[in-house]
């Protein structure tokens, strides 16, 4: 698989949620997905969420707007989760051009079956 970058991404550990301060642990960075491997970057932090066990879009939490992208990865026993959306246009690029489809496709491709 061809290396992607995706950027500007947003990255959240939290269920998204719908409110004015819903953004304070959100970090925007780059999203990098190569031979198998995912990784997110943001300054001089990188974190890998290897292996991929599971990718799904849509509405999370009470973020009624976005469609974000839900990672789970790590152990099968107890998986850890990650939330991503495209940051692109202040965030309207992947409701009006539908980019998160692109990512979740590449995401998917990297699944541990």
């Amino acid at each position: 698989m061809a290396k992607s970058d995706y950027e500007p991404m947003w990255c959240q550990r939290e269920l998204p949620r719908a409110a004015m301060d819903a953004r304070r642990n959100t970090l925007m960075g780059i999203l990098s997905i190569e031979d198998g491997r995912v990784e997110f970057r943001t300054g001089n932090q990188v974190t890998q969420f290897e292996p991929v066990l599971s990718v799904q879009k849509g509405r999370r939490g009470s973020d009624f707007m976005n469609r974000w992208i839900e990672v789970q990865y790590g152990d099968a026993e107890t998986p850890s989760t990650v939330y991503f959306n495209d940051a692109g246009w202040r965030g309207w690029r992947p409701i009006l051009a539908r980019t998160n489809r692109r990512i979740v496709a590449d995401l998917s491709a990297v699944l541990r079956r």
